[in-house]
């Protein structure tokens, strides 16, 4: 999990578990979710940017399991959303 400005009660939470408490999974499997704070990150923004894209309908969201969770599915919907550029 990544963690920048002020650490979540979850983050506090994941850090003070012992590397060994810390469910281990196979190297295969890979997130298709990221919470929305990582999201906004990803593309160089905060939470808030982020969580409006998804009030705004603009971006996939998946709420459940108490946290509220972007499908890496949507990174392409960003992606592609931009417009093209000619080149001269």
């Amino acid at each position: 999990m990544v963690a920048f400005g002020r650490d979540s009660e979850m983050d506090i939470l994941h850090h003070q578990l012992k590397k060994e408490d810390q469910p281990s999974l196979p190297k295969e499997i890979k997130p298709i979710a990221v919470s929305v704070k990582d999201f906004g990150f990803m593309f160089g923004h905060d939470y808030q940017w982020a969580k409006s894209l998804i009030d705004e309908g603009r971006i996939k969201s998946i709420k459940g399991w108490g946290e509220l969770r972007v499908p890496l599915t949507e990174v392409d919907v960003i992606l592609n959303s931009g417009r093209e550029e000619s080149v001269k």
